[in-house]
């Protein structure tokens, strides 16, 4: 009835003859084989719903185009092959659906929304050089059930490894967990050294949650808080109309960094929700959420409020995370791993780990300084011009 109509026509009468020729066998075997090798059960790759079925059963039986998208939806969604044929056909049925009925601009399944979110990861790592080169010397990060006071030992051995920690927390019935820590002690590395692990193991294992990184003050918008997620998503070239189908299929972690960054915005909104889970309507997504804050930003009683949800949402248990500096070892560590990675890129580089280790043993007023993780890379990278400028065993202050 419609140049639309016709479209899908023609396409599919193109689709119909190539399964009739598998079934014919005019293709060859190899043919066959070839496209076969390509199949993955909807069971693995999750076959997304058109958003154009949001519609009412009337309107979808009144619309041929609508009622096509649902017919080949629900033979994708049912027809699990056994044998080389039916596999080809599966293929050929799943390209006629990925192109024409949910179109190239949307993922067609949870496997193809996985791999954008993929291509975006890889391209916001290439245009921020300082984060991937900071995971390329990334030494695991220990911490604790509360708060390191400058003076306490470093070396306390109640601390924990954080990344198995939050991997404990992702397998208990806990919603949501805060991780504190001071400016500098590693959080931001944290999350996208988290997130890479994460992916990894989805790439294992596709029933395994999908991890979302997001950055506060990149996405917060107080004009526009219950749809974070959803902003998030669209900055990592997700559709908005396949959000819904996304929503109903896929478990997340959300991985949110930055929340002290927002709070004086936060603060200011008109927005009734206090507490961070219900005001951004995460009850909304199948996820966890780890939220990510700087030490002392927020008082006790904000932090009851906004971060926990005490006497707001008796739903959600909440875990909390501190993160300690460097120990002894964690610091000589890191230092070969820098130094490693320094002389793969500067063959002329004649600054080994123990020249570092040795020089830094020089500038006492440095010592405390190097047990954060931010300042230690800082320090190693101008140390050598450094002690070009001030000479060795010159008080060195934090600003300088």
């Amino acid at each position: 009835n419609a140049e639309e109509e016709e479209d899908l026509k023609q396409a599919s009468d193109e689709t119909l003859t190539r399964i009739n020729d598998i079934i014919c066998e005019w293709i060859d075997e190899k043919g066959i084989q070839k496209l076969a090798n390509r199949y993955k059960s909807h069971l693995d790759i999750g076959i997304l719903k058109p958003p154009q079925l949001s519609k009412n059963e009337l309107e979808i039986n009144e619309n041929e185009l609508l009622k096509m998208a649902q017919f080949v939806y629900e033979q994708l969604c049912k027809f699990t092959p056994a044998k080389t044929k039916g596999k080809a056909i599966y293929v050929i049925l799943y390209e006629y659906y990925k192109r024409y009925i949910i179109g190239d601009k949307n993922p067609a399944s949870c496997a193809d929304f996985a791999l954008l979110l993929q291509e975006s990861r890889k391209q916001e790592m290439e245009e921020d050089i300082a984060i991937a080169q900071a995971l390329e010397s990334y030494i695991p990060l220990q911490a604790n059930k509360y708060p390191h006071v400058d003076g306490d030992d470093n070396e306390k051995n109640d601390t924990f490894d954080c990344n198995q920690h939050v991997i404990e927390f992702l397998g208990e019935n806990k919603k949501v967990m805060i991780i504190q820590g001071k400016s500098g002690s590693g959080k931001s590395i944290f999350c996208r050294h988290l997130e890479e692990t994460l992916w990894n193991n989805y790439i294992n294992d596709s029933k395994q949650p999908i991890p979302v990184y997001i950055s506060f003050p990149k996405v917060y918008n107080i004009k526009n808080e219950r749809d974070i997620i959803l902003q998030a998503l669209q900055g990592k070239h997700i559709s908005k109309e396949s959000m819904n189908a996304i929503r109903e299929k896929v478990s997340f972690i959300f991985i949110m960094d930055g929340f002290d960054e927002i709070f004086d915005k936060y603060g200011q909104s008109d927005n009734n929700d206090k507490y961070f889970y219900d005001r951004f309507h995460l009850d909304q997504w199948n996820a966890k959420v780890i939220v990510t804050c700087r030490s002392k930003v927020l008082n006790d009683e904000d932090i009851n409020i906004t971060l926990i949800g005490a006497n707001q949402n008796q739903n959600i248990t909440t875990s909390m995370m501190y993160l300690w500096p460097f120990t002894k070892q964690q610091i000589h560590s890191y230092i070969e791993k820098f130094a490693t990675i320094k002389s793969k890129n500067n063959k002329n580089n004649d600054w080994t780990s123990q020249k570092y280790e040795e020089t830094l043993n020089n500038y006492p007023n440095l010592q405390k300084m190097i047990e954060e993780p931010f300042l230690l890379q800082l320090i190693l990278t101008v140390l050598p011009s450094l002690v070009k400028q001030y000479g060795v065993g010159s008080k060195i202050s934090k600003a300088q």
